[in-house]
């Protein structure tokens, strides 16, 4: 499997993502969703200022049963795995670019996997360019492409930057928006740690969602909270009546608004398209909030596609901890990334 790139991806993720910030590592810290019972931050060097990079000994992930089950095969481990960073962050540290600073990640994170007895290390979530970068440096016993994450630069008015839809597309969209509207629907925003009600009732949106496209809860209680109580969490739904029609968690960082969980009342999806109008008024306010990145997140890969956005696979290497560690996941993962390239394709 060959991983290929053009010069002018390498400057798109050189930049620590907010899931590379200290903020979002505490709050991970406490959060519940997955089953980590070991962690550790390590500080790395080779950087114009080191970098903090936490390692999980993760027991269960619902993210990557997700993933299994999307790619339809059985539980590809047997043991425990160490992973960078969390699967529930969005991107991995594709800002690490020395060798330096990409083999001290490899040896610590395997040297934790032989003490904590897991199966090796899991480095997730790294665009293509940085996933090539890294195993030039440190080749892996396997890559495996995970999920596409998608993405819209934004011009400084708003009607350029929906000219990236196509016309059929766009002129259904703003038709879809404008009856939203004529029935009501209204645009909330709030600090996502100052309105329990609303982040319980986008959290169970959240779920539902997840059930619907065939997979467990992805998400509970204490993690919404633990993410709503960033500075940087803003909550924004569809509203009508008092009722979220959908509602996404968000976290700002660097100009840019990363949509990180959120989902839909599909009932009430026919009638008011609440998707598609909480993405415009996402669009249509971004300049003004100066956000010149709208990050839509992963999954719901269709949707995504037909209306535009741009996306970027996201590759994860794994490295095992010794050669019949190697030996047993190399073709598991082989088949589970044929499996989910296929569930992915448009």
């Amino acid at each position: 499997m060959t991983i290929s790139y053009s010069p002018a991806e390498l400057g798109a993720w050189e930049r620590p993502t907010v899931f590379d910030t200290p903020e979002w590592i505490d709050a991970w810290s406490g959060a519940t969703a997955e089953n980590l019972t070991a962690s550790e931050t390590i500080t790395v060097s080779g950087t114009p200022d080191p970098a903090v990079v936490p390692l999980y000994l993760m027991i269960d992930s619902p993210f990557w049963r997700g993933y299994e089950t999307d790619a339809q095969v059985g539980s590809v481990w047997d043991e425990p795995l160490v992973v960078v960073p969390s699967l529930y962050a969005v991107y991995g540290p594709a800002y690490l670019r020395t060798a330096e600073s990409i083999r001290s990640v490899v040896t610590t994170g395997l040297d934790r996997a032989n003490r904590w007895q897991a199966a090796g290390l899991l480095v997730a979530n790294l665009p293509q360019a940085a996933a090539g970068r890294w195993a030039q440096t440190c080749p892996p016993t396997a890559r495996i492409c995970l999920d596409i994450a998608y993405y819209w630069d934004v011009n400084n008015h708003a009607a350029a930057t929906l000219q990236q839809v196509g016309g059929h597309q766009r002129r259904d969209w703003r038709r879809r928006w404008r009856r939203a509207r004529e029935h009501g629907v209204q645009l909330a925003e709030t600090a996502a740690g100052q309105s329990a009600p609303a982040l319980a009732q986008v959290l169970e949106l959240a779920n539902q969602s997840a059930i619907k496209h065939g997979i467990a809860p992805l998400y509970d209680q204490t993690t919404f909270s633990r993410v709503a109580s960033l500075p940087s969490a803003r909550l924004f739904y569809a509203e009508l009546n008092s009722r979220i029609l959908a509602g996404i968690l968000t976290l700002e960082h660097d100009r840019s608004l990363y949509l990180w969980a959120g989902g839909i009342d599909y009932a009430a999806l026919a009638e008011h398209s609440p998707y598609l109008f909480l993405f415009y008024e996402l669009i249509t306010m971004a300049p003004s909030r100066g956000w010149r990145r709208l990050e839509f997140g992963r999954g719901n890969y269709g949707f995504k596609q037909r209306y535009g956005f741009h996306g970027t696979p996201l590759w994860s290497l794994f490295f095992a901890s010794d050669v019949s560690t190697a030996l047993r996941y190399r073709d598991r993962l082989s088949v589970m990334h044929d499996r989910l390239s296929d569930f992915m394709r448009p």
